[in-house]
């Protein structure tokens, strides 16, 4: 093997070398990048539902439940929502938002606490927001939160209910609860 052949397989060596430790650079590099953006805070994602929309966040999803519109979770919060047409119907068409919010907490003590019981506060007018906030206990002594706001609409209420199944997740997003609740908007006059 003559001098310029060893001179190169030493260059070339050299070379991969330099290559590989920049390989490996990028490649930490990558899984560094891939991991920050992965923990990246949630950004506001706008749900439409109907006539009406509103803005969580980008880890909220999609998922479904009987009796409701529309229905987003986020592993620690689910969001529940459902119109109700009852305005629709003659002997409620003058209903008023504060007497929807009355018989809704009315509906919630009667039909929501069995043997486990629960607790349901009144219907609240607070800061622009009208709602109620109940608790359920499950068969498996479980506690099911529930922070729920009323909407009026021409032809009937809106509902938007956001659920925790624990206390501590209910604690932790609770103040978002009125973020959320004062994005909903409708395409229709309210």
């Amino acid at each position: 093997i003559g001098e310029d052949t060893i001179n190169n397989r030493k260059k070339n060596k050299k070379y991969s070398i330099y290559y590989l430790i920049s390989s490996i650079i990028c490649l930490i590099l990558g899984i560094l990048l891939g991991l920050s953006s992965a923990m990246a805070e949630p950004v506001p994602a706008t749900f439409p539902v109907n006539e009406m929309q509103i803005t969580l966040t980008d880890d909220f999803i999609d998922d479904s439940a009987d009796g409701y519109d529309a229905v987003f979770s986020n592993g620690d919060v689910v969001v529940l929502i459902m119109k109700d047409y009852i305005k629709t119907e003659e002997e409620y068409k003058n209903m008023t938002l504060e007497e929807y919010g009355i018989a809704s907490a009315n509906f919630v003590e009667e039909n929501c606490f069995d043997e486990n019981g629960g607790s349901c506060s009144e219907f609240k007018s607070e800061n622009g927001f009208n709602f109620i906030e109940y608790q359920v206990n499950q068969e498996d002594g479980s506690t099911y939160f529930y922070k729920e706001y009323y909407y009026e609409v021409d032809d009937g209420f809106w509902c938007v209910s956001f659920a925790c199944t624990t206390e501590e997740d209910y604690v932790a997003n609770y103040n978002s609860f009125d973020g959320w609740a004062s994005s909903v908007t409708f395409t229709e006059a309210v």
